[in-house]
């Protein structure tokens, strides 16, 4: 009774929206289209990022299409209420799962959304890549599993693991672009 009682609540608070945007094939094709995506059911702009974690469903040419991590390299979702979401699939995971692109450079940064059954927005993990290899982060010892990364740009790294008045953890995007920049050059 239970069960039921959870599924019909959860049924209706999650809702489904259109939005546009385009997909990236693996044959470097883009195709302009629609997606179709879990909203929230009282703001239908509010976008559930983990509801395309493992798959997505477009509508193109009057045709609908569903695509997994291996079929394509990436989609581009515009106008949610929390901004526009560039998601990729990652060889380095066997193309498992679809990532939401922050940054991207010599460290680049990606999320993946969790399932979550609390009915709020979906937790996420947070994912780097280095020279084409995902890098285990501990939470416990962030600061340090991290430090390795930037450890090849010194003046940084030591910004970084002093921490005080320099970087705090919650910095870590400012961290990641400005070693990306360094190395840009």
């Amino acid at each position: 009774m239970r069960l039921l009682l959870y599924i019909l609540l959860f049924s209706s608070l999650v809702h489904s929206q259109k939005f546009d945007g385009y997909v990236v094939t693996n044959a470097n094709d883009t195709i302009r289209c629609k997606f179709f995506v879990q909203t929230n059911l009282f703001d239908t702009t509010m976008f559930y990022p983990n509801s395309v974690k493992n798959k997505v469903k477009i509508f193109s040419n009057g045709q609908k299409i569903k695509y997994e991590p291996n079929q394509i390299k990436s989609f581009y979702i515009t106008g949610t209420k929390f901004g526009d979401y560039k998601f990729i699939s990652l060889p380095q995971d066997g193309y498992k799962h679809f990532y939401h692109e922050t940054i991207v450079g010599k460290i680049s940064f990606y999320k993946i959304y969790l399932d979550n059954l609390n009915g709020g927005f979906p937790q996420h993990r947070e994912v780097f890549v280095k020279e084409k290899k995902i890098q285990n982060i501990r939470a416990l010892s962030f600061r340090k599993d991290f430090g390795e990364l930037i450890k090849d740009y010194p003046e940084l790294y030591s910004k970084w693991i002093i921490g005080n008045d320099n970087y705090k953890l919650s910095q870590v995007f400012e961290v990641i672009q400005e070693y990306n920049k360094f190395f840009e050059n």
